[in-house]
């Protein structure tokens, strides 16, 4: 399945982990967005631009990823829009951390490195 004409919304503080998740996103066709920070996650999808995914790194600089997306999410509740799925992406894959990011509202949990596997994976999945 080709993942062509997804636009992804990538939340990531790291230049490096940029460069390279949105090269394989894009390699699988997707569009992607990038945020640098939870605030400007927030500010993105308010903007009215859908989303069909979001990745979501845990380690953001300035608001905790948890809180982000309940916030991303109280927005498309608030505004009767589906909501698009927000998959974590962390180095710490602790099940504890996991089941806060569940239970704060992302779809899925997933180690870093990001993939090409994994990637085409959730895409297909979500």
């Amino acid at each position: 399945m080709s993942a062509i004409n997804i636009h992804v919304l990538l939340v990531e503080d790291t230049v490096v982990a940029q460069i390279a998740q949105a090269a394989l996103l894009e390699d699988l066709g997707c569009t992607v967005t990038l945020a640098s920070t939870g605030r400007e996650a927030i500010e993105k999808t308010q903007q009215g631009q859908n989303y069909e995914i979001i990745f979501m790194d845990l380690g953001l600089p300035d608001v905790d990823a948890l809180t982000v997306t309940e916030s991303i999410l109280a927005n498309y509740e608030n505004h009767h829009k589906v909501s698009p799925p927000i998959i974590a992406l962390t180095a710490h894959a602790y099940e504890s951390l996991k089941t806060q990011c569940l239970s704060a509202g992302m779809s899925d949990f997933l180690a870093k490195p990001l993939t090409a596997h994994v990637a085409q994976a959730m895409l297909e999945k979500y």
